[in-house]
């Protein structure tokens, strides 16, 4: 969910995104003009890449800009409806004139008793649900083909399995595949879920179908999923399309990629309140592809693949890119894949070029086995903490 602000109150959005699942904070404005300039053009038309799905007004700014231009909360949502007419918005207020205001404009609302309290009645009003309510969300990324990023996601589906416990109303681990482009995941000899159900268990049903909404939807989501009881494998499977006929009408069904990335993440809100924790195997098109942006947004941990040679190292200067524009330098780690090759000059210069930005968890080795993908994936829940 994209929300953007025009607050005083700076702790309130800074506590939801800390605090909260699923939430992408485009912009925070203290001044009515700021919000304008980023949302809306001078003819009203929309400003592009904005695309917010939620805007939260503050009652109370007082800017002495905003006077004279003539801003109030008023002007400012009536253009505001003009250029996104599907957009949700939220007024906040001191005291009980913002119900009289709120109700003449036909907007949501509510009453800010307490600052400290106003990301946790937000968070309600928009049903977003907090953080230790959902699931873990690992996503295995890089910029460099043929890292081993879905071994590396294999293996740390499989390791969280044995640490994560399957009750009757949630599952336990998903693995996502979501490479849209090149999957790999279901042709693999060592998972072979191709010939599960003779490989009709896609995401394809979920694009394609009617939108997922709400845990209502949870049994749909499931006849898409290759569960764990159907394969020999401990977690369940979630395959990206596969054949270029499946990938065509994907792109065809959704030529606002825009439109693709929202209801990936819708799919995404409600696997992550029935799962433990999910595991997302990207690919290498971290830029352009919408489900990356909604992987990498939504992600507890980002787990980066690298194999210590040059095209390693030029995805770690990429990565470095994208995390710092991403603000995910917490949440981001990085796996040196020895296995696939192994050169201690570019182990060091990997190393050297990650530092400051991310740091190094773990090095695999040439036969790496399952205890060391237990103990990779302990270390990811680790870093949680």
């Amino acid at each position: 969910m994209r929300l953007i602000f025009a607050t005083a109150n700076l702790s309130m959005p800074r506590d939801l995104a800390k605090g909260y699942a699923g939430v992408d904070i485009v912009g925070i404005h203290s001044t009515y003009g700021g919000l304008l300039q980023a949302t809306i053009r001078a003819d009203d038309s929309v400003v592009p890449g904005a695309n917010p799905d939620v805007v939260v007004l503050s009652d109370d700014l007082h800017d002495v800009g905003d006077l004279e231009a003539g801003y109030t909360s008023e002007t400012v949502i009536g253009r505001l409806r003009i250029a996104y007419p599907e957009l949700r918005i939220v007024l906040v207020g001191k005291n009980a004139r913002v119900d009289e205001k709120a109700i003449s404009l036909g907007v949501e609302h509510f009453i800010e008793h307490d600052e400290r309290a106003a990301a946790v009645n937000l968070a309600a009003m928009l049903h977003i649900s907090a953080k230790s309510e959902v699931a873990r969300i690992i996503a295995i990324s890089g910029h460099q083909g043929g890292a081993g990023r879905t071994a590396v996601a294999q293996g740390v589906a499989e390791g969280l399995a044995e640490m994560v416990a399957v009750h009757t109303t949630r599952g336990g681990v998903l693995l996502w595949e979501l490479d849209l482009e090149h999957p790999t995941l279901g042709f693999s000899q060592e998972v072979d879920l191709v010939g599960v159900d003779h490989g009709r268990r896609t995401i394809a049903r979920l694009l394609n179908g009617p939108p997922v909404e709400g845990d209502e939807d949870i049994p749909r989501i499931r006849d898409s999923i290759v569960s764990r009881d159907k394969s020999h494998l401990s977690y369940d499977v979630l395959l990206a399309p596969h054949g270029i006929r499946e990938v065509m009408a994907l792109y065809q069904a959704y030529p606002e990629l825009i439109d693709l990335r929202r209801r990936l993440d819708s799919i995404l809100d409600v696997l992550s309140r029935y799962y433990q924790a999910i595991v997302i195997d990207l690919g290498v098109n971290l830029i352009g592809d919408p489900a990356a942006s909604v992987a990498l947004r939504a992600a507890s941990s980002i787990v980066i693949v690298a194999t210590p040679c040059a095209a390693g190292l030029r995805s770690i200067m990429t990565m470095r890119a994208i995390i710092s524009d991403l603000h995910a330098e917490e949440r981001s780690k990085l796996v040196i894949n020895r296995a696939r090759r192994d050169d201690n000059v570019y182990t060091r210069y990997i190393a050297l070029q990650a530092s400051g930005v991310f740091d190094t968890i773990a090095t695999i080795a040439d036969g790496a086995n399952a205890t060391g993908f237990s103990m990779l994936a302990g270390k990811i829940v680790g870093m949680e903490r």
